[in-house]
Formats: structure tokens, C-alpha cells, sequence
């Protein structure tokens, strides 16, 4: 593992970090504190038919990114951007142009489609999978080996394929906000939030 100790911004690198096998291409920015584990690819070439490879890879402080794992670099101006003290774990996919806030925790073989915003505080479970386009909300939970194709709502908790909503990620609500209700009086007002919104 190797770690960034001050703010780094590589540009045109075609770069190979031979001990640890670490590949780092294109314009990239590596804050402070940025940890790179074995055999990661950073900026390559974006998997898409049409665009080119305009934009940068943004990596933000004290961002943990594990073995094997893969960030494309953006098809467009804004980039693929990382938020800070975020953990992404080995073999995760993060393609082109996605925008991912702070403090997430992207599991194991997780896929990330192009152009996906995943918002702070999310937690994306172990193989799961994310339509390109698709929003996850902060603080949502999406379960093990979940098939994502529509937006998940703010604190909402998902699972299956395709992901279906089975309540609210109440632990995570009670524990940020330190209020003291229950996962299951969480649940309920979530559910009663639900059923006047298709009344």
C-alpha cells in the first residue's frame, strides 16, 4: 500500500508503480491521506463507444481504495469524482464520470455505471450493481448482490433483483442524528410516509 502525504496532481501520467502494481493514466488528483493498495487502476480510458477521455479522476482526502480495483477517468469535463474518508474495497468497478460524495463505503466487486451520483454517507453492499444514470441518496443502504436500475431515495434500504425498498436504513438516521427511536418506529414512519404518497 502506498499513501499519499500531500495534495497530488499527476497530469498526463502513464504511470506504473512497479512494487505494487498500482497504474495510475491521465489527469488525476490524489488528496492528502489517499491510501492505493496493490494492482489499482486509476484513469483509464473510459469504457464508452462515443466520447473521448476529457475529463479527470478526483480522488478526495483520506479515501481508502483497496486491491484490484478499477476508476475510469470522465468522457466529459467534470470527471469521475471521490469524495473524502471514503473505503472502497477490493475488485470494485467505477466508470466513467461518476460522482461519488464522502464518507461511502463501497463493498467488495461492487459495479458502478457511468454517470452515477452515489451521495454521502451511502452503503453500497457486497456485489451489487448500478445502472448507468442511476442516483443512490445519502445515507440509502443497497444489499449484497442488488441490481440497481432506478434512483434509491435518501436513507432508503434496497436489496433483490431488481432492488426493491424494504424500508428505511433507520440505524444509520438514529445513529447521525442521535434521535431516540427505534430501527422498527423508523420503519413505521417510513411506511406512512409511503402510502400517503401513492394516496
Amino acid at each position: 500500500m502506498i499513501e499519499i502525504t500531500d495534495n497530488q496532481f499527476i497530469k498526463n501520467a502513464n504511470f506504473l508503480q512497479k512494487d505494487f502494481g498500482i497504474k495510475i493514466f491521465g489527469d488525476v488528483y490524489l488528496s492528502k491521506g489517499v491510501k492505493i493498495c496493490p494492482n489499482v487502476t486509476i484513469g483509464c480510458y473510459p469504457e464508452h463507444l462515443f466520447n473521448g477521455a476529457k475529463g479527470i479522476v478526483f480522488i478526495g482526502k483520506n479515501t481508502t481504495i483497496r486491491e484490484n480495483t478499477v476508476i475510469s477517468r470522465g468522457t466529459t469535463n467534470s470527471g469521475t469524482i471521490i469524495g473524502s474518508n471514503c473505503y472502497i474495497m477490493n475488485g470494485s468497478y467505477i466508470a466513467h464520470d461518476t460522482k461519488i460524495g464522502d464518507n461511502v463505503i463501497i463493498s467488495s466487486g461492487v459495479r458502478i455505471g457511468g454517470h452515477c451520483r452515489i451521495q454521502s454517507y451511502s452503503n453500497l453492499g457486497m456485489n451489487s450493481c448500478f445502472h448507468q444514470f442511476t442516483c443512490v441518496g445519502t445515507g440509502a443502504m443497497v444489499g449484497m448482490g442488488a441490481v440497481v436500475i432506478k434512483h434509491v431515495l435518501p436513507f432508503q434500504k434496497v436489496v433483490g433483483n431488481p432492488a426493491k425498498s424494504i424500508g428505511s436504513n433507520g440505524d444509520y438516521i438514529r445513529k447521525k442524528y442521535q434521535l431516540p427511536f427505534t430501527n422498527e418506529e423508523y420503519y413505521e414512519i417510513f411506511d406512512s410516509v409511503k402510502s400517503k404518497k401513492r394516496a
